[in-house]
């Protein structure tokens, strides 16, 4: 769509540059919240979905908390900018962001007992 602006006097300048921002933040808007969507859904798809046929207190648990939980929020629509961010509202998530270190420990008769690492960081 071809963009035209016409001018008749300093006034009306002002004020069309004054609404510009106004313009830009409506387009920006749906820019930023398509691309917040679209990151989600990637990181919702490389996520497990875990182990089905786990139970608690004699329920089953229904795989994919993981997912379920990564959610877009809006951070901040202002005057001239807009930003979202995507985050995961389970529990457990830094674990599989992060992992966790190898743990080891030495029992008390002398012998290594290595326990590993939480998924990401495995020691190699």
């Amino acid at each position: 769509m071809p963009a035209s602006l016409k001018i008749h006097g300093i006034l009306e300048l002002k004020q069309e540059l004054a609404n510009l921002p106004a313009h830009l933040k409506g387009q920006a808007t749906a820019i930023v919240m398509d691309n917040a969507q679209a990151a989600a859904n990637d990181i919702r798809a490389q996520y497990p979905l875990g182990p089905p046929g786990r139970k608690r207190k004699g329920k089953e648990i229904t795989p994919g908390n993981l997912r379920k939980g990564v959610k877009v929020v809006v951070k901040e629509i202002g005057p001239v900018g807009v930003a979202a961010q995507v985050r995961s509202a389970a529990p457990h998530a830094p674990l599989f962001e992060f992992g966790t270190e190898a743990r080891h420990y030495i029992t008390k008769f002398g012998k290594w007992h290595d326990v590993g690492a939480v998924w990401g960081k495995r020691p190699g």
